[in-house]
């Protein structure tokens, strides 16, 4: 198979996984939802060279939530999403560097102030304020869930199998 074929089709599993993780596994919050689906945009970001990892970011979590009745947020988060995947780097034939779990921290703070923003313009600054600890809290329970499962699939070079980066 082709290898532009393969990263198009990885990156549209990504963005089904990005998707699912978000809509099935959330805790409501004042402000939508909180949810482990950013970690799937993580690994997918490590994977997957630019732009792939742009679309598997923003489709899955524009997807999700469309899906859980929030189109208001489908802008915002395409935006949010595409941003947050950019800082991490697929070039190393490990998943899990310390420059990509490090990184989840400027991802994480890119997450709330972006959502803080949106929910501001969408609804009004006590809301957004309102919706800062669901966003820590979500931010803090992806970079886990990436770490944990990066560190396992390094394991069984994952990446390597998928023959996705020109070497």
């Amino acid at each position: 198979m082709k290898k532009n074929a393969k990263r198009y089709i990885t990156a549209a599993l990504f963005a089904a996984m990005t998707c699912v993780l978000t809509f099935m596994v959330r805790v409501p919050a004042p402000v939508g939802f909180t949810h482990p689906g950013d970690s799937v945009i993580y690994l997918a970001a490590c994977i997957l060279p630019f732009p792939y990892t742009l679309a598997a970011a923003a489709v899955g979590g524009a997807l999700a939530d469309l899906l859980a009745g929030y189109p208001q947020f489908i802008v915002p988060t395409l935006i949010i999403k595409s941003l947050m995947s950019l800082l991490f780097s697929c070039k190393s034939e490990k998943i899990l560097t310390k420059r990509n779990a490090l990184v989840t921290i400027p991802s994480g703070l890119m997450l709330i102030s972006g959502y803080f923003i949106a929910t501001w313009a969408i609804y009004d600054l006590g809301l957004a304020f309102a919706g800062i600890p669901g966003d820590l809290m979500q931010s803090t329970m992806s970079a886990v869930m990436f770490i944990a499962v990066a560190a396992g699939l390094d394991k069984i070079k994952f990446k390597q199998r998928l023959e996705l980066i020109k070497r």
